[in-house]
Formats: C-alpha cells, sequence, structure tokens
C-alpha cells in the first residue's frame, strides 16, 4: 500500500468522524444551546487529550507565545460557536459545504498574514469558488439565513486560526500548539455556556461524548495522514465528507441537498482542488512544504 493511499484510507477515517461530530451536534442542539455544547466539546476533547499530555510531560507548555496561542484559542471558540450554530439552523449539508470555503479564505489571508504573493490563477479559482458559496446563499430568492453567514464566520476564523498555527509552528512543535489549544478552549469557552447551562439528559451526554469524541479523533486522523501521504494526493479525499454527511442528513434527519446547494458545492469543490493542486505544484517548484486545509466547524 502507497503512502499516498495510506493517507486517503485517513482521511477517510477523518470524515467518517467528522460526520458523526456534526450530526451529533445537530441532535444535541434540539435540547441544549451551541455555546454549552461548544464547551462540553472543549472539555471532553481535553479529557481525551490527557494521557497524551501527561506522557509528553510539562516541557510541551514551553513557548514564548503564549498570549498568540490564547488569542487562537479564543478564535477557535468563536469559530466553533458560530460553526455549531448554524448546524444548529441549517440542514447538515448546507452548512458543511459552507464550512468548506476555509481554503478559499487561506488564499486571500495568506497575503496579509504570511506575506505570500498569490498568483492569478489562484485568485481566479478562488473568486469562482466564492461564486459558489452565493449560489448556495441564494441571495436572489428572498432573505438569506443568518446561520449561513455563521457558517461563513466560521470558515473564515477557521483560516486565520490555520495560519496563525502556520505561524506559531516556526517555533512551537504540533504537540505545543495542540496543548495550548485544547487547554485554552476549555477555558475561553466556559463563560458563554454558564448563562444557558441546562443539565443534560442522560441519554443526551452519550450524543455530547459522540461530539467531542468525534472533534477529536477527525484532528488526529488528519494528523496522521498529512504526515504519510502528498498533501495534493490527498486532499480531494477530504470531500467525501460532503458525501457522507449527506447520507447522514437524509438518514437521521430526512434532508435532501437542493440543486443551488449541490451546484454551488461543486464549485467550491472545484476551486479549492485546484488551489491545492496549484500550491503543491509551487511548493514543489520551490522546495515547500504546505499543507491542504479543510473545512472547520470544530
Amino acid at each position: 500500500m502507497t503512502r499516498n493511499l495510506q493517507g486517503a484510507l485517513w482521511i477517510l477515517l477523518s470524515c467518517l468522524a467528522a460526520t458523526v461530530m456534526t450530526t451529533a451536534v445537530k441532535l444535541s442542539a434540539e435540547a441544549i444551546a451551541s455555546p454549552q455544547i461548544v464547551f462540553l466539546r472543549c472539555l471532553i476533547s481535553l479529557g481525551l487529550f490527557l494521557p497524551f499530555l501527561i506522557w509528553q510531560g510539562l516541557g510541551v507548555l514551553k513557548s514564548r507565545h503564549r498570549g498568540r496561542h490564547l488569542l487562537r484559542a479564543f478564535l477557535g471558540a468563536v469559530a466553533m460557536n458560530a460553526g455549531f450554530h448554524s448546524l444548529a439552523h441549517l440542514p447538515l449539508t448546507t452548512a458543511s459545504v459552507l464550512f468548506f470555503s476555509t481554503p478559499l479564505f487561506l488564499t486571500a489571508l495568506a497575503i496579509p498574514m504570511l506575506g505570500e504573493t498569490v498568483g492569478w490563477r489562484r485568485w481566479g479559482a478562488t473568486l469562482f469558488g466564492f461564486a459558489g458559496i452565493v449560489v448556495v446563499m441564494r441571495p436572489d430568492v428572498g432573505e438569506v439565513h443568518y446561520a449561513m453567514g455563521l457558517a461563513l464566520v466560521s470558515a473564515g476564523l477557521f483560516a486565520v486560526m490555520l495560519l496563525m498555527g502556520k505561524q506559531l509552528s516556526r517555533e512551537d512543535p504540533p504537540a505545543t500548539l495542540m496543548t495550548y489549544f485544547i487547554g485554552m478552549t476549555v477555558l475561553v469557552t466556559f463563560p458563554p455556556a454558564v448563562p444557558v447551562w441546562t443539565w443534560p439528559e442522560e441519554a443526551m451526554w452519550g450524543i455530547l461524548f459522540l461530539v467531542g469524541l468525534g472533534a477529536t479523533l477527525r484532528v488526529y486522523f488528519d494528523i496522521k495522514a498529512y504526515a504519510i501521504a502528498e498533501a495534493s494526493a490527498i486532499a480531494p479525499f477530504q470531500y467525501i465528507r460532503l458525501i457522507t454527511i449527506a447520507i447522514a442528513g437524509y438518514v437521521v434527519f430526512g434532508e435532501i441537498p437542493d440543486g443551488p446547494t449541490v451546484v454551488g458545492a461543486l464549485m467550491i469543490i472545484g476551486s479549492s482542488v485546484y488551489i491545492a493542486q496549484r500550491e503543491a505544484r509551487l511548493n514543489r517548484d520551490t522546495g515547500g512544504n504546505k499543507g491542504a486545509a479543510t473545512g472547520g466547524d470544530g
């Protein structure tokens, strides 16, 4: 089995974990406010991460950029709250399609945040992808649902977080980034959860655990995939997630994606895959090594 095929299988597992997480978020949102779901997701992830932290030791906390780690965690908390709220009020597929606009925001934000140069081909693909977002949102047929805007806020903030992670990774190892992010998101998501707190019923705890477990496994599977395989080779497999989520939306909630959502999804996917392939080609020419970004809903 080639390394790229191994990476593709890890990505498939990531898609399944993300599908479990998003489905569990929508199920739990029927009884619990999204700020509480976000906090419990972060708390469960911390519990699952603790054995790794104990194994790594306190040395993993060594960093000269604790303030920037805190800012990144705060942005992550806002992104998760916006994303989870949109999942509660939109069809699963619609919200997930909008989450996949993250690579488009990455291309646009890489200029001011990283000083990168973006050529006309990638700009063209980015604009085509944003046109796909307009198709999904359908402003011509009436009022745009505010949750669609929240989904885009989540995707945009997730792009900022990824770029901040790229900046921080120049001095801090991935384990340090993960430790600070997981730990600090628990702290910054707790205050918003307090005013809306309701004690979950016994059956709901299982669904909430799936939220945290799915989110944690998704991150782990993505790390394994991009550590093994070429980013450009496995990036297209990320979009299997839209298929698995569409199936989950139909089976669990009886949702069927409409025509504009499908057309917009194809436009966003096509532009994102082109951007990933183009960046990979440029990285090979310059000897760089970038990872591909995917949708960010938490």
